[in-house]
């Protein structure tokens, strides 16, 4: 069985992601891999009426590593309720979370 776990870090991805530990398959063939999309956001204009380009470099940065602990924090509890019994990864992908979720 291959189950795709979309986070973003509320509770309600977590509540899936219990829910997924409660009725995943257990067995060698299971694995889980853990989403999570930095929606990265680019605010427009130019200085000095706009934004910095090293703004925009921070923000993309705080987003992916916002993306990275949400998946990292979904493994640890996947791990913690399943164990080593299902194959687990995690993948950070960058763009609209609406699109990348489903393209994956």
């Amino acid at each position: 069985m291959k189950i795709l776990l979309a986070v973003d870090g509320s509770k309600h991805a977590m509540a899936a992601t219990i829910k997924c530990c409660e009725i995943v398959s257990l067995d060698n063939e299971t694995e889980i891999r853990i989403l999570a999309v930095a929606d990265i956001p680019i605010f427009a204009g130019t200085e000095p009426f706009g934004v910095s380009s090293e703004f925009n470099a921070r923000m993309a940065d705080e987003a992916n590593k916002l993306a990275e602990k949400f998946a990292a924090e979904t493994k640890a509890t996947v791990i913690e309720k399943l164990g080593d019994k299902v194959s687990v990864e995690t993948k950070v992908l960058h763009g609209s979370p609406k699109v990348e979720i489903v393209e994956e």
